[in-house]
């Protein structure tokens, strides 16, 4: 009886304590990765904040590993090819009034793939890793550094605008490309700095 007894209280205490294990471990791991990506932040290399020249950082979250890091990758490219294309349509908008709108819009058009094929090819070259809760699940925030050389990206772009004076031999054509191209290095230094 006694054994009974004893066998009973045990098993009570036992399952009580599990039960409860459970909560608090759940509890701990989620307060305790909301506290390590506060301090992963804080710790975080200068390059997260603030990428410098010809760089730029990308961030990606998600409750798989390789995803976040795609994301993140997949984020600066982004970042860089708007910046890019943003500068080229300003570029391209100011010469606007002395161009037909055609001419104009075609070369946005065009010049716009080229800088998403050329972005595409950039490369992370350092990542950096915080945990992070997302939706109660433990998670990760990737950090990708993407730095890329501004004269290669121009080489891109003057082969492209040679590919198009050389499609349509227009003297309207060939001078807007032609002034496209002499303000090449403004308008990368304006997207890139």
């Amino acid at each position: 009886m006694k054994n009974k007894y004893l066998l009973t209280t045990m098993s009570f205490i036992i399952f009580s304590c599990a039960s409860s294990n459970t909560e608090l471990v759940s509890t701990t791991l989620v307060d305790g990765a909301v506290d390590n990506a506060t301090n992963c932040l804080r710790e975080a290399p200068e390059w997260v904040m603030a990428p410098g020249r010809n760089a730029i950082v990308g961030s990606g979250e998600s409750t798989d590993f390789t995803m976040s890091k795609q994301l993140a990758l997949a984020n600066a490219i982004e970042q860089i090819g708007q910046k890019i294309n943003t500068a080229v349509d300003a570029s391209l908008d100011q010469k606007a009034a002395n161009s037909n709108a055609n001419f104009v819009r075609v070369t946005k058009t065009e010049l716009s793939l080229k800088v998403t094929e050329l972005v595409n090819s950039f490369e992370a070259t350092t990542f950096f890793l915080c945990p992070k809760v997302i939706g109660g699940t433990q998670g990760y925030q990737q950090f990708a550094f993407v730095e890329f050389n501004v004269a290669d990206f121009k080489e891109g772009i003057l082969a492209e605008t040679k590919r198009l004076r050389e499609e349509n031999k227009e003297d309207e054509f060939t001078k807007l490309l032609n002034s496209f191209d002499s303000d090449l290095d403004s308008v990368l230094d304006e997207a890139t700095s």
